[in-house]
């Protein structure tokens, strides 16, 4: 009887162990004659956990998650991005130009795109 007593405590205290922070990684330079797109979707605990898909001139370009970022290294040129959508969005979608050794930042939801 004892030995079933313990055990719900022992589950409560393994409840309450935190999960190991994330450690913030940076990224190495981007290849020479190369452009840089990153997306970075902010952490927001009311949205949907799933991937928010980004299209790069129509094709599947990556994928976030709540809280995480993503960059892919690609050929300098013009890109026309927009988030996945299976409606009619305004003002969600970009068309940049980006230069060699450029970095675009656009944060999700497309608030505002940085170009540096």
């Amino acid at each position: 009887m004892a030995a079933v007593g313990k055990r719900p405590v022992a589950l409560i205290a393994a409840a309450c162990v935190q999960p190991p922070a994330a450690v913030p990684v940076a990224a190495p330079p981007a290849p020479a004659g190369q452009t840089r797109i990153w997306f970075h979707r902010p952490y927001e605990p009311f949205e949907s956990l799933n991937l928010a898909n980004i299209n790069v001139n129509g094709n599947l370009f990556g994928a976030v998650a709540n809280g995480s970022a993503v960059y892919r290294d690609v050929p300098p040129r013009h890109y026309h991005i927009a988030p996945e959508s299976f409606g009619q969005d305004f003002n969600h979608d970009k068309d940049v130009d980006l230069a060699p050794g450029r970095q675009l930042y656009a944060p999700l939801p497309y608030s505002r795109f940085c170009d540096f």
